[in-house]
């Protein structure tokens, strides 16, 4: 079979696509043992001006050392992106992961400005902020990790500590907290927070894809449901702190 056919062919093709791109750059680091690459890759503020596109391509940029942080960020990358493709999309969620890696290297070059300026590298920035999209459209999900079952909005929540804490490592605590706020964004946006709403993705039923006013309806079905489950959400905390209210002031009277 043709390759571009057979990544055309798998569930998440551009999920697949990058993570072969990740590693396509990583091993031309690591046969060629030059750093070339990784800088011609890698984000840094203070060579932006004469290297513009690394704003988009640092999640590419890996050291020849890194094997087992490549490893594990390709497992993540597949084991998240696989399911927000299948929610939004090939497209959208493509121009969603550039868009997050685009936005984290103009948070981390405008707090760098505080500092000696900032670098990025790695896939952590955006493959987390489409694990907030994912916890986000999924906020009650048990997941396993490391052995231990946690819900999804607890796991995001580490899941922002950690790769803050890595990209602060490599920069300064100020970088690494002004790259929190894309992974804020991505919850955000995906949980219909923000002006531009979250659009799932057109799904193919029973061999057809439906049409674009049937997945229009549908999101707005979709959203209406949401919607109404928050409003019943809200109404139900209003009436607890009614009852709690209640119960205190005859516990007062008494």
């Amino acid at each position: 079979m043709n390759p571009m056919m057979r990544l055309r062919s798998t569930k998440a093709p551009a999920t697949l696509g990058l993570i072969i791109a990740i590693v396509v750059c990583f091993l031309a680091s690591w046969v060629t043992q030059d750093s070339g690459v990784f800088q011609w890759l890698a984000f840094n503020s203070n060579t932006f001006g004469i290297q513009p596109w690394t704003a988009l391509t640092y999640p590419f940029a890996m050291a020849s050392s890194g094997v087992l942080s490549i490893l594990f960020g390709c497992w993540w990358l597949w084991s998240f992106g696989q399911q927000v493709e299948s929610d939004m999309r090939s497209g959208p969620f493509l121009v969603g992961f550039f868009v997050f890696a685009l936005l984290g290297s103009a948070s981390a070059a405008l707090a760098g400005m505080a500092e000696n300026g900032a670098t990025l590298y790695g896939s952590i920035l955006p493959a987390s902020a489409i694990t907030m999209i994912w916890g986000a459209r999924n906020s009650y999900h048990m997941i396993c990790f490391w052995g231990i079952n946690i819900q999804a909005k607890p796991f995001c929540l580490l899941t922002a500590v950690i790769a803050i804490l890595i990209i602060g490592s490599s920069n300064s605590p100020i970088v690494g907290l002004a790259c929190g706020l894309p992974m804020a964004l991505a919850w955000a946006w995906a949980s219909d927070m923000l002006p531009i709403r979250y659009r799932r993705g057109v799904a193919v039923k029973d061999g057809m894809r439906r049409s674009s006013k049937d997945a229009k309806r549908e999101r707005e079905q979709f959203n209406e449901y949401i919607d109404d489950v928050r409003d019943r959400e809200r109404k139900r905390a209003e009436q607890e702190r009614l009852r709690k209210m209640f119960e205190d002031s005859v516990s007062k009277d008494e």
